[in-house]
Order: structure tokens, then sequence, then C-alpha cells
């Protein structure tokens, strides 16, 4: 909770290319490239193709989801995963998606 203030207290009027040279994960390319690795593990170890059970391990942790055999019940993790499914069926109906990071954006804050 600490980092998260600290972070978002350096954040606020900050630059993009400060915020990558403040925090690695403000830069995009290596934010993906871990996010789709850790999903991938996530399914490969779940082993069931739940699509909310890997988004859940995403949010909460595999080893929250391991410990619940399914969506740990609290409210984040259950908000995070509605948000993803719904993305998620968004682009199975061939539907163009609004960018779900303009949702996490420091200039359009939930």
């Amino acid at each position: 909770q600490q980092y998260k203030e600290d972070l978002l207290a350096q954040v606020e009027d900050a630059s993009d290319e400060e915020l990558m040279e403040i925090d690695q994960r403000f830069i995009i390319s290596l934010a993906i490239d871990t996010c789709v690795k850790l999903l991938a593990d996530n399914a490969r170890r779940l082993n069931n193709g739940d699509v909310r059970e890997i988004a859940s391990a995403y949010n909460a942790g595999l080893g929250r989801v391991l410990e619940f055999q399914g969506i740990p019940f609290n409210e984040e993790t259950v908000v995070f995963q509605n948000k993803v499914m719904n993305y998620y069926r968004q682009y199975l109906m061939g539907n163009p998606l609004d960018s779900p990071s303009s949702q996490f954006s420091k200039k359009n804050p939930e």
C-alpha cells in the first residue's frame, strides 16, 4: 500500500518518459510481455482453461486461486475478473474494444 501511495505521488504530473524511469511497469512493451508470460504460466499451472480463474490468478495471485480452489471471494478480484470477462466476450463477438488501459490510466482514475 505504501509503495502504491508513493508511486501515485510521483506520477501525478509525470510525463510518459518520467513514468518509465520511475517504474518499468510503465514501459508498455515490457508490461505486455510480462503480463502475457504470467497469464500463460497461470493457464498452464491451473490446467483447466477457465479464463475467469486465469484472470483471477493474475489479480489475486496463483496461490490464492489454488488455495480457494477457484476464484477468491474478495471484491477487488471479483470486480477485476468481471471486467476481464466483459472484454473477453466483446473480443469473441468481434466487437471493437475500448482500450482497457484507459480505465487504469492516471488521467482517468476509477
